[in-house]
């Protein structure tokens, strides 16, 4: 292996790490903005249970 050879392989080491800390990043937003839509869907079928039982609770 020559010279050229370890440094195009450092260079691609170097581009999977970073490609890899985008990945995390992008994972991490996704993640939390399924929390957010989890969230609000469980807000929204609690306000739905609520009002299904009140509802049911005049007749």
């Amino acid at each position: 292996m020559d010279k050229h050879d370890k440094i195009v392989i450092k260079e691609l080491i170097a581009d999977f790490e970073y490609l890899n800390k985008e990945m995390v990043k992008k994972l991490d937003k996704f993640r939390n903005d399924m929390q957010e839509v989890v969230y609000s869907i469980s807000r929204k079928i609690g306000s739905l249970d609520y009002l299904f039982n009140k509802y049911n609770n005049k007749k």
